[in-house]
């Protein structure tokens, strides 16, 4: 791999890992304003994600299979959550 595409790779998931601890952490604050469930899992589906795109950080310099099979099922998990929050 090139070095440019994999210092691509590693600006992209890095900003994507920010985005998404700043919307967990306000997904937090409002949890904790409201205090209701449906906040509960909007806040477990951005730490799982954001979980998800570290993980994806250290991939670009680890290489290994098993993190991107993890965050394949992390993706579904998030999504299960999502539609969690929005069925509450």
């Amino acid at each position: 791999m090139m070095v440019e595409e994999l210092s691509f790779r590693f600006l992209l998931h890095f900003i994507t890992f920010i985005v998404s601890l700043g919307l967990f952490l306000l997904s937090v604050k409002a949890y904790q304003k409201k205090k209701n469930r449906k906040f509960l899992y909007i806040v477990s589906a951005f730490g799982l994600y954001g979980f998800k795109e570290f993980l994806l950080l250290l991939n670009v310099w680890i290489g290994s299979g098993f993190v991107s099979t993890f965050c394949d099922v992390t993706n579904l998990a998030v999504l299960l959550l999502f539609y969690g929050g929005i069925r509450e």
